[in-house]
C-alpha cells in the first residue's frame, strides 16, 4: 500500500520517496512518466527537509 501525504512525497512499506510527473514535452526524453527517487528514511521530517532540498521549495 501507497499513501500520499504530502506533495511529491510518498511512503512505500515505511520508506519515504520523492516522486515527481515528468512534463508532457519532456516525456520522449524518459522511459517512465514520472521519477521517483528513495530517500532511504522512515523519519517524516526528515523526508520532508530532503524533498524541501532536491525540489528547491
Amino acid at each position: 500500500m501507497v499513501d500520499k501525504n504530502a506533495h511529491y512525497l510518498m511512503c512505500k512499506g515505511g520508506v519515504f520517496y520523492f516522486t515527481i510527473h515528468v512534463p508532457n514535452d519532456l516525456q520522449k526524453h524518459y522511459e517512465t512518466p514520472r521519477i521517483v527517487i528513495c530517500l532511504k528514511t522512515r523519519n517524516q521530517n526528515a523526508a520532508l527537509n530532503a524533498r524541501r532540498l532536491i525540489s528547491g521549495m
